[in-house]
């Protein structure tokens, strides 16, 4: 080569036959290098490098494990000032370089003992200068670990250090680009599976790259090695599993891919066959795994024979995208035999990506356009989803609607033969009857669920934000459902103080998002409490729902507020209900601006928490009242004096046109704007904050019309009215209801309760005052009848009664003629005072009452003055009105019933005592008394015309002006007494 210029020229191979020195190490001789020649020159013979060494180191048994030396001389022109450099590559599998006898580089470190050799087959490039003409190259080679094949089995380069390392680093180079080009696809393809392309075969080709980066790192120039010291045993492992995992995950991609088309048995026995061939390199020493190479290199050829075939039969059939992939195979397979040909020295060892590249890059275009295909398919699926989806949510809500009329009618014939023909009913059917109504309800309840799913779906809920009272409430949504605990050790608790302060939401939906959630506690509890309770954090409000029921595990809570989604199937069947209640819930607190979350323990319980902001108009104080509770509204001129409810004659007259109006509610502007409703030329209102004050308020005056407010803290609307109906009936006190919500349970529960009708708030003002018209023209229309009554019952004067008056006149006119004129006069009073029209006025002087008592009593005393005695206990200074009619029955049926009962007849007392509040009237007689069954009996009414003039009417009209009736004190033999009381104050 003294001729060459390797300057201008590329590096050369230096193929060729070179000296072969077996089971020698010539520099490590201890004789010279050229001593050593001449000695082991009789052992010298020549080899093909690149070529296996074993013919030539073993002839007998052709091993490969050894060591031996190989030379050549180059000459040069050594004139010319040159860096050179070798390249070495494919020494099995330790090896070590010497120019002119001295060491310039190794790989490993051979060594004629095993025990001294260190194997490590990783390519190097060496540089050297030299002053000589000749370069006397000598490499030594140990091989103790490749029973396949050893010596130097790739071919060396030469030249100068310049060109070397300069196809050297391009090379280097492309190894490395191929690795960050194989590297982004795994990324994009992450990124594909993440963002909703969740296919095995794109895992699949993620895992294909992974193994497909590890050859390009194992072989040709083994960058992994440089940098991580592995043994020669590893990369015999890592070099096979690397293409193992090539073949073995691009045929199971291929199968996903093509499934039509790659399946059957060679697909199956071939993924079995690598499976096996990869646990066998991993347990099998590398020494002898190399043997099953070749076999190896047979079922890779099979498989980038066999995936060319696959995908032109996809050609041929016209499937999508199938050029790509025949693109794709084909750049796999030219591949694949450039490296059979380059591993069986057919060509020259140059690393060569361009297929490589090709193959990815045809696939990468594949799953692209497999990807937009599959977005557009997404994107039209969805459309017809929505479209399906809002068809669905229009008939839900259209069968809704359409439903809700004809289950009602259900629902109310049910009721109606349960109510009229339950006697005659047998039990099963009356069972059976329940059952329906309670279905009946029970599909109601999931109609209008329904209902506002839609409404929410479709964001035509609109809130009406304002300042809410969250104690009132609860409160009333707790006395909504405690019928659902009738009978079940459940405990209703309501723990939110009356300090805490409003909130900012739509009364009417924080009034449903209660509702359901007490309501879903309840269904799930069979035992402990129930409760809300509320506390601030952060300017917002926390309200919780707690029970003590089934609770919940992780995977529940996380899907609770999904629709349709419901828990145990089991309980649910029982309960009802089809899982839409907690997500409308969720929905309703987020339009507030709030959250709502569950914290809960299988077997211990649930925890719904609810938060909410708070009300921005803070400036509503405890004491900010309107003048007074007990101070009409909507009339500041009127005296407050006259708001006692006093029965004074002054009072009569100024209020003897005007209805008595009782507001009850917990909020200030709410009670203004429901007094300014009510002209203050027909109503007198008096306002009350909550329902244990109107209660007190009862006996303070005669009240037409309660209207009250469902919601309020401590003491509901429904419970208020509860406590009403104990003392009066719905037409002596009629109670009118507002509710924020119209649905059937609420105005159910109202009924229930006791009220007469109810108003849907925000009340609209023409629709309260007809209401407030009707109800007390009810109320009045009741009390005139009863006024009629009394008048009619005393104008109903008792033939026997006439008859035996009229006899005592004819017996005195021969006996005692100033008895007889005695007796004219309390007759003639007697009738007149009897048919008075004042009796069929709202009250009467007491006076009028008492001569009406006096002239009877003075008959009767005619009549038998040696059984009946009167005494008078009377003392009063104040001028008193009182009902017409109502002294004189008492007395009428205290003689009667009490004293002519017995033969020796007996005492009336008529006792009148006046105090500071009211005047008392006692009647007591000594007769013959009655016991506490019949006392209840009388003033229930059950008794008739003969045993009293109407009591139990004279009863029913105390009631409805004082609050209170007659008190009967009463015991068999020894006589009764009758009291009343009339409020002077």
């Amino acid at each position: 080569m003294s001729k060459w210029d390797f300057a201008l020229n590329r590096s050369i191979t230096l193929d060729g036959e070179w000296e072969f020195y077996p089971n020698s190490l010539l520099v490590d001789h201890p004789l010279t290098i050229d001593e050593a020649y001449r000695k082991q020159r009789s052992e010298r013979s020549y080899i093909q490098v690149p070529s296996d060494w074993s013919s030539l180191l073993s002839p007998q048994d052709h091993r490969t494990n050894g060591y031996a030396s190989y030379r050549l001389r180059i000459r040069i022109d050594a004139e010319r000032q040159q860096s050179y450099a070798l390249r070495m590559a494919g020494i099995v599998s330790a090896s070590a370089v010497y120019v002119d006898g001295r060491r310039i580089g190794h790989s490993g470190q051979p060594a004629i003992a095993e025990e001294h050799y260190i194997s490590r087959n990783v390519p190097y490039t060496v540089s050297f200068t030299t002053e000589n003409d000749e370069i006397d190259l000598v490499v030594h080679v140990a091989n103790y670990d490749d029973t396949l094949k050893g010596g130097i089995l790739e071919s060396i380069k030469f030249g100068s250090e310049a060109a070397v390392n300069s196809e050297q680093t391009i090379s280097t180079n492309m190894q490395w680009l191929m690795c960050f080009f194989l590297l982004i696809h795994i990324i994009y393809g992450i990124v594909l599976y993440v963002v909703g392309l969740r296919e095995k075969s794109l895992v699949y080709l993620w895992l294909a790259a992974c193994f497909a980066i590890m050859i390009t790192l194992v072989d040709d120039h083994r960058l992994l090695f440089h940098f991580l010291p592995f043994h020669y045993e590893w990369f015999i492992r890592l070099f096979q599993w690397s293409y193992l995992g090539v073949a073995l995950f691009l045929m199971l991609g291929l199968r996903e891919i093509l499934p039509k088309y790659a399946t059957g048995r060679f697909v199956r026995y071939f993924i079995w066959v690598i499976t096996f061939y990869a646990i066998f390199v991993l347990i099998v020493p590398a020494k002898y795994s190399v043997w099953a190479i070749p076999a190896f290199y047979v079922v890779y050829t099979l498989l980038f024979l066999y995936i060319p075939v696959v995908t032109f039969r996809t050609v041929m059939n016209n499937y999508e995208d199938a050029l790509s992939l025949a693109f794709v195979a084909t750049a796999f397979s030219t591949n694949v035999i450039w490296g059979l040909m380059k591993n069986a020295g057919l060509i020259e060892n140059v690393y060569y990506p361009i297929d490589f590249f090709a193959a990815f890059i045809a696939f990468a275009v594949f799953w692209f356009r497999q990807y937009l295909r599959t977005v557009q398919q997404t994107k039209n699926d969805a459309i017809k989803l929505q479209q399906a989806d809002k068809m669905k949510d229009e008939f839900l809500a259209n069968t809704s609607h359409e439903l809700r009329t004809p289950l009602h009618g259900v629902i109310n014939i049910a009721q109606n033969v349960l109510e009229e023909e339950r006697g005659s009913l047998r039990s099963e059917n009356v069972q059976n009857l329940e059952m329906l109504i309670s279905v009946g309800k029970r599909m109601s309840f999931i109609i209008n669920d329904l209902l506002d799913f839609t409404q929410l779906r479709e964001g035509r809920v609109l809130l009406k934000l304002e300042q809410v009272r969250v104690q009132s409430l609860a409160s009333g949504v707790l006395d909504m459902l405690r019928f659902m605990i009738k009978g079940r050790p459940i405990q209703l608790i309501m723990a939110i103080p009356d300090s805490f302060p409003p909130v900012q939401a739509d009364e009417k939906r924080l009034v449903q998002i209660l509702f359901n959630l007490v309501h879903n506690a309840i269904k799930f509890t069979d035992e402990g409490t129930v409760a809300v309770r509320a506390e601030i954090h952060q300017e917002m409000a926390y309200i919780y729902v707690e029970d003590t029921g089934v609770g919940m595990d992780e995977e529940l809570q996380r899907r609770v507020f999904r629709a349709y989604e419901q828990g145990d199937v089991n309980r649910i069947a029982s309960v009802g209900g089809i899982g839409l209640g907690l997500n409308i819930c969720k929905h309703m607190v987020e339009l507030h601006g709030g959250s709502l979350f569950v914290q809960s323990t299988v077997g211990e319980g649930s925890v719904f928490s609810i938060t909410l902001p708070l009300s921005r108009a803070m400036d509503v104080q405890e004491d900010n009242r309107l003048v007074s509770p007990h101070v009409a509204a909507s009339m500041p001129n009127e005296q407050m004096d006259d708001s006692s409810g006093s029965i004074s004659l002054r009072h009569q007259m100024h209020h003897k046109l005007k209805r008595q109006i009782l507001i009850v509610d917990d909020d200030n502007v709410n009670l203004k704007v429901l007094a300014d409703m009510l002209p203050a030329a027909q109503y007198v209102v008096d306002t009350a904050w909550s329902g244990s004050e109107a209660i007190a308020m009862l006996d303070k005056k005669q009240w037409d019309l309660i209207i009250a407010d469902v919601m309020m803290p401590m003491m509901s609307g429904y419970e208020m009215t509860t406590l009403v109906r104990k003392r009066y009936s719905l037409s002596e006190l009629p109670i009118l209801l507002l509710t924020a919500r119209s649905n059937p349970e609420d105005i159910h529960s109202g009924f229930m309760a006791g009220a007469n009708d109810y108003v849907t708030k925000p009340v609209d003002a023409l629709e309260l005052r007809s209401r407030v018209q009707a109800l007390t023209d009810l109320k009045q229309s009741v009390h005139d009848r009863l006024r009629m009554e009394a008048a009619y019952l005393q104008a109903q004067i008792k033939p026997h009664f006439l008859f035996n008056a009229l006899n005592s006149i004819t017996a005195l006119s021969t006996i005692d003629l100033d008895k007889m004129n005695g007796m004219i006069d309390a007759f003639s009073l007697y009738l007149r005072y009897s048919f008075d029209l004042l009796n069929a006025e709202k009250f009467v002087s007491i006076e009028h009452e008492l001569e009406l008592v006096r002239s009877y009593l003075y008959i009767e005393q005619v009549r038998f003055p040696d059984r009946l005695e009167v005494v008078w206990d009377v003392e009063f200074s104040t001028e008193v009105l009182l009902p017409p009619l109502t002294i004189q029955p008492l007395v009428e049926n205290a003689v009667r019933h009490g004293l002519m009962k017995r033969a020796q007849g007996g005492v009336i007392r008529i006792v009148i005592r006046e105090d500071a509040q009211a005047l008392h009237i006692n009647i007591l007689d000594n007769g013959v008394g009655m016991d506490k069954e019949l006392a209840a009996q009388l003033l229930d009414g059950d008794g008739d015309a003969q045993k009293g003039i109407g009591l139990s009417n004279t009863d029913r009209r105390l009631k409805q002006l004082y609050g209170k009736g007659l008190r009967i004190d009463s015991a068999l033999h020894q006589g009764t007494t009758v009291s009343f009381s009339i409020i002077t104050e």
